[in-house]
């Protein structure tokens, strides 16, 4: 077994093919997988390139498909690009992460919960409004 930091879980990796998968342990304990923003760094890259998002997203296919992830926006997922005509922030991660924020009562996927056995997890949003009276604070204050 290996740590990988970025993952934040216990894997190991498995060489099948040209392809390397993470497999986060396979034993019938419940788990999730946190990922905590950084997905795929895509926004680095000339024009945003979308398909650094797809690669990231067919990388971890094998293991979401099977185990749930709990998604969160960090900076790279803002993919704000006025200068390229791209007015709308987090497009990219809007498009292909989709969390259940509406079964929490939330107005925005940025910012949810959702109960995985006897934990109750809370994913707040550092790039949307969070002061008081904001929908996010307020949303909050009514989850707890």
């Amino acid at each position: 077994m290996k740590m990988n930091p970025s993952l934040g879980c216990r894997c190991r990796r498995e060489q099948t093919g040209s392809e390397k998968q993470w497999h986060g342990g396979l034993s019938h304990e419940k788990k999730n997988i946190n990922f905590l923003g950084d997905l795929s760094y895509a926004d680095n890259h000339p024009n945003h390139d979308n398909v650094r998002w797809d690669t990231w997203g067919r990388f971890v296919e094998r293991n979401n498909a099977y185990e749930p992830w709990i998604w969160a926006t960090g900076n790279h997922e803002l993919d704000y690009a006025p200068e390229l005509g791209e007015m709308e922030p987090f497009k990219p991660f809007r498009h292909r992460y989709h969390v259940p924020y509406k079964a929490s009562g939330s107005t925005e996927p940025f910012w949810y919960s959702v109960k995985i056995a006897s934990a109750h997890i809370i994913v707040l949003a550092s790039y949307s409004a969070y002061g008081k009276y904001t929908p996010q604070y307020e949303w909050l204050e009514a989850l707890m």
